[in-house]
């Protein structure tokens, strides 16, 4: 998964602003994790809502607002949600 699949992913639930997939500096793979920002609140839920616990390419999609957003205080930075899923592993429990 890459931050294009990763922003085609949640662009049919509104208009994405930001989509980045974390990557390991030191080997260019990714982490298992990634940020997705949306111009509204509703489209961030309508996103929440839909993918929270599909499975996406044979991966359990977890999704959390960061305290941008009004939800849990980001891990390492970030934007209003992060999520694991996918692409090589989970998001930090």
């Amino acid at each position: 998964f890459d931050t294009a699949q990763l922003r085609a992913l949640f662009s049919q639930f509104g208009h994405v602003t930001r989509a980045d997939m974390s990557v390991d500096r030191a080997t260019g793979q990714p982490k298992g994790f990634g940020f997705v920002s949306f111009a509204s609140v509703e489209e961030a839920d309508r996103a929440i809502a839909y993918l929270h616990g599909q499975d996406v390419a044979g991966r359990v999609m977890r999704i959390e607002k960061t305290k941008e957003d009004g939800g849990a205080p980001p891990r390492g930075g970030g934007a209003p949600m992060g999520m694991g899923g996918p692409w090589a592993g989970q998001h930090a429990q």
